[in-house]
């Protein structure tokens, strides 16, 4: 009998800290969640590129005399990262697709866009431009699109190519390469979250230009933060030391302190939509 009792707790505890790792990988699986992830993907790989060795096509891919051109690409410097999805049951190619289109057309803008066998040959696209072979279908199943976007997070360039490969899976293979802000002055005067793709681009001359030729202009930078069980209290100094050290990276970077007006908001501000962190900074220019 003591057997069978210690043999049932041991299972007890057993299926508890199995289902404690089990919540502990979704948690960390999320964390990890590309921004731009659409309803409906499953995970399958990621990669890193040099996007100046690996530009995005801008137009359709031609083969002449045996060989591959692109017409159109971009010219961009940084690193490209690439995701392979595939497409769950319960979606579809044209559902991830539309995700994209709207999520492009909102939120940034479309360069190019192709479908079907307009696009090219889907072999190529597969074999000679993404290097994935499983990423190969029929020509009259695939659809291209690439543009800048920027949803408050993130800012760059973003490529979708959707298939029907030849084992009849529906396959989703993402590109993304951070970019700084096209223009900053306009960024910051609809608010510009404070991020390590815009640190690593951020340029002052234009701010500080800016600051000095307007009368009265300032930048005030707003901190967050949403830590669960956090009093509104605790959420203001937790604010308030996060901003720090992002405030002297980017005072180091060329912007005058003096004319930085800083405010800890704490809990008093709605988090972005595909923001991870539970600390944030924004970066706002005011006349």
């Amino acid at each position: 009998m003591q057997n069978r009792l210690a043999r049932s707790s041991w299972m007890n505890v057993h299926v508890f800290l199995v289902s404690m790792l089990s919540i502990a990988l979704v948690q960390v699986a999320h964390a990890k969640q590309f921004s731009f992830e659409a309803p409906g993907l499953e995970f399958v790989s990621k990669s890193e590129q040099d996007v100046a060795l690996h530009p995005f096509p801008l137009s359709s891919i031609k083969r002449v005399s045996n060989s591959l051109r692109v017409d159109r690409q971009t010219s961009l410097e940084g690193s490209r990262t690439n995701y392979l999805y595939r497409v769950a049951s319960f979606s579809s190619r044209d559902k991830v697709l539309s995700y994209y289109r709207n999520l492009l057309s909102s939120k940034g803008k479309i360069e190019f866009e192709c479908a079907e066998r307009n696009c090219g040959s889907s072999n190529d696209w597969a074999n000679k431009v993404f290097s994935i072979r499983n990423l190969a279908g029929r020509d009259n199943n695939q659809s291209y699109l690439v543009g800048k976007v920027d949803d408050g997070v993130e800012q760059g360039w973003l490529s979708v190519y959707v298939v029907e490969n030849v084992r009849r899976e529906n396959m989703v293979y993402l590109s993304f390469s951070a970019a700084p802000p096209a223009d900053l002055v306009a960024d910051m005067k609809r608010g510009l979250l404070v991020s390590d793709s815009m640190l690593k681009h951020f340029n002052a001359d234009a701010l500080n230009d800016y600051l000095t030729k307007t009368e009265g202009a300032k930048v005030v930078a707003l901190a967050y933060s949403r830590v669960e069980g956090e009093t509104q209290v605790e959420a203001l100094g937790a604010a308030e030391a996060f901003a720090k050290p992002l405030l002297q990276d980017i005072y180091a970077q060329g912007l005058e302190a003096k004319n930085v007006e800083f405010r800890a908001m704490g809990r008093l501000g709605q988090k972005p939509l595909s923001l991870d962190a539970s600390q944030w900074l924004y970066l706002y220019l005011v006349d």
